[in-house]
């Protein structure tokens, strides 16, 4: 079974089926041209099947960190930029839908409400790794490391920049409840 494959089947078998967009979410044939009928939506639609493909980018990201069971740096450099940017990826994906989105209506206060007190503790913390350590790179939660007296070799070292197993299944929970929220949302407008 191609990789993806069940992921894509339990897409298309739940959140396909009262909504007409292709067939296939980009992630997985990015390379596809799809053929069909442009859809006119509203901007709150397209605003909700962009935050369904960005949880399921942010579930399949969390896969693949899960089927190749890296969740620490690994002797190997590259199962270590794996865990990177699959880490890193995840998270950007996951913080979409609450940032603010030029020509698309936000969708935070409606994704947050109702959530129990530790679903909204993860995604703060969850939040502010993104803020913070991944898209601006403040002066919190790292520290470089100088390895010679030339100062021309250094490293730097995070807890918190990327996820290990805790986290994985942590942001797993977050994203699989934003998506049936979504999903649950974009249901309740078009029984309206």
């Amino acid at each position: 079974m191609a990789e993806g494959a069940p992921l894509l089947r339990e897409y298309r078998e739940k959140f396909l089926s009262r909504v007409r967009i292709p067939p296939y979410p980009p992630f997985f044939f990015p390379n596809a041209i799809y053929e069909g009928v442009t859809l006119i939506i509203s901007s709150n639609e397209k605003a909700l099947a962009k935050a369904t493909f960005d949880f399921l980018e942010t579930l399949g990201h969390i896969d693949l960190l899960n089927k190749h069971a890296i969740f620490e740096p690994k002797q190997n450099t590259e199962e270590t930029r794996q865990w990177q940017a699959f880490s890193i990826a995840a998270l950007i994906c996951y913080a979409r839908p609450f940032l603010k989105s030029y020509g698309l209506p936000e969708l935070k206060n409606n994704l947050l409400e109702n959530l129990s007190t530790q679903r909204k503790l993860s995604h703060n913390k969850f939040m502010y790794r993104r803020d913070t350590l991944i898209a601006h790179g403040d002066d919190k939660g790292f520290e470089i490391q100088i390895h010679n007296i030339n100062k021309n070799a250094m490293s730097l070292h995070s807890q918190d920049k990327y996820l290990n197993k805790d986290d994985t299944e942590e942001l797993r929970l977050l994203a699989s409840e934003m998506l049936t929220k979504v999903t649950n949302i974009r249901n309740g407008q078009e029984n309206d």
